[in-house]
């Protein structure tokens, strides 16, 4: 499991700038993320991120879902600690990315654990039958993540 967000912090500081709000350096950080997938390519790895198939297209991605919720959670959700013109643009987002036809898990409702719960399934559907055992690694290491996300205060979408 591999967030978007992973190397802002470095990245930030080798160019000086925060990457989230200087997008002139969105098309390098993008590329940075793409070399690491690459190099994971072989491997179960799923990327937990806020981008579209044609923004990434030719990646080693095999399959796409949509992590989302009903727009009344997403505010409730962002409210906590975003602006509200912040929180609006995540709404309306939200409403373009159901237009891709993408598969959808819903964690309106849901806790983290039940939303990983859902996407370790929809991975291990995707997945050979040699590597299915990693998924119990990955699964085990998303929960940390979470864990540590929930207490730093991050957001699951």
């Amino acid at each position: 499991m591999l967030d978007w967000e992973a190397f802002t912090v470095p990245a930030t500081a080798r160019v000086g700038r925060e990457i989230r709000q200087h997008p002139e350096t969105w098309c390098a950080y993008r590329e940075l993320v793409r070399a690491v997938i690459t190099t994971m390519a072989r491997l179960p790895v799923v990327l937990l991120g806020v981008c579209t198939p044609a923004e990434v297209h030719g990646w080693p991605i095999d399959a796409w879902v949509l992590l989302d919720c009903a727009d009344d959670e997403r505010r409730r959700r962002l409210g906590l600690h975003a602006r509200p013109d912040h929180v609006q643009d995540a709404v309306r987002d939200g409403r373009e990315y159901r237009l891709l036809g993408l598969p959808v898990i819903d964690s309106t409702g849901r806790t983290p654990a039940a939303v990983v719960a859902v996407l370790v399934q929809f991975v291990r559907r995707l997945t050979k039958p040699d590597v299915k055992s990693d998924l119990d690694t990955w699964l085990a290491s998303f929960r940390r993540a979470l864990a540590s996300s929930s207490r730093t205060g991050g957001v699951a979408g």
